[in-house]
Parts: structure tokens; sequence; C-alpha cells
């Protein structure tokens, strides 16, 4: 898609592509022809056929592997995961072969580990603190990630979970970087 742009801005090939190109824009250009022109412009409009195709034929496979995977996911022991907020097919399936089995995953602690989402202590002294575990799957973790984000964004119970430990402070105890 990119090389396509680029190409398109490059080269004076009777199409704008200084805003990012759309579907009917990509479909055009994969059904130019070939022209009478110069050497240089009848192998770049070539080109972004051949470009402007196989974006046409990713898209459409893309299409078809999310209504694969939402079918898969649809009669598997996730079904319930797609009426959740920020869950969609792939998040849900990204869970669902992590997950793998009955008994893999015992808590929710151990999940957190799998995901390496779980606190560490990394206390010196009399210092007590805590860091991110770095392992575990960091498929898991992105997919959770995209989750959260969702769920900030869109679901207001999720968005109150996430500033309830910031409501203690008050505008005149808040600290100067949140003013």
């Amino acid at each position: 898609m990119n090389a396509l742009t680029a190409l398109l801005r490059v080269n004076d090939l009777g199409l704008d592509a200084r805003k990012p190109l759309t579907g009917p824009q990509i479909a055009e250009v994969s059904r130019w022809r070939v022209r009478k022109e110069p050497l240089a412009l009848s192998v770049a409009r070539s080109e972004a056929v051949r470009l402007a195709k196989r974006t046409t034929e990713l898209d459409a496979d893309i299409k078809t592997n999310n209504s694969r995977i939402t079918e898969l996911v649809e009669i598997s022991e996730a079904a319930p995961l797609l009426e959740e907020t920020g869950f969609g097919p792939v998040t849900a399936a990204i869970c669902l072969t992590v997950w793998s089995h009955h008994g893999r995953v015992h808590s929710e602690a151990a999940f957190a580990s799998l995901a390496g989402v779980s606190p560490i202590p990394a206390s010196s002294g009399n210092t007590v603190r805590h860091r991110l575990n770095r392992g575990g799957d960091r498929t898991l973790n992105k997919a959770l990630h995209l989750i959260a984000l969702t769920r900030m964004t869109f679901d207001t119970s999720a968005r109150g979970m996430y500033w309830t430990p910031y409501s203690k402070f008050t505008a005149s105890r808040r600290p100067s970087a949140w003013a």
C-alpha cells in the first residue's frame, strides 16, 4: 500500500495521491490498461497496476480469514468473549490459543503470569515496590493491551475502574505533573 502510494505520488499517472488511497481508487488503478507513453511512465503504470491488484487480493484474503476466525471462535469455548466490550474475533482467538485446554490456567494470577502482566517484587532494603513481568506471551500481552484500550474508550465502567486509584487526589493535593 505504501509502495503504491509513493509510486503514484512520484509519477504523474493521472491520480491524485496526496491523501491516503481509498478502495475505489485502488480498484481504478487495478483496471488501468497499457498506454502509449514514455518508458518510465509505462513501467510505473504497470507496477502500479500490479501493486493495486496485489492490495486487492490481500484485502480479500484478510476478509476471508477474519470471517473464518469468527466462525471458529463462535463454536469454541471463547464464544462468550465476543459479547464483551473490547473483544474481537482475533483477540478472542489469541486468548483461546494461549488458554489451550482446561487445567492449563488454574487462576487469574497464572493467566497474568502467562501474559507477562503479573507484578514481580523489585524491593531493596526497606523499599517495597514491584515491577511488571517482561516475560510471558507477547502476543497475548498485545491482545490484552488492545482490549484494555478499547474498553477504556468505549466502556464507561472500565474507564471508571481505571481512574478510581487517582480519585483520592483532590485538585489541591494533585501532583503538579497532573495539573
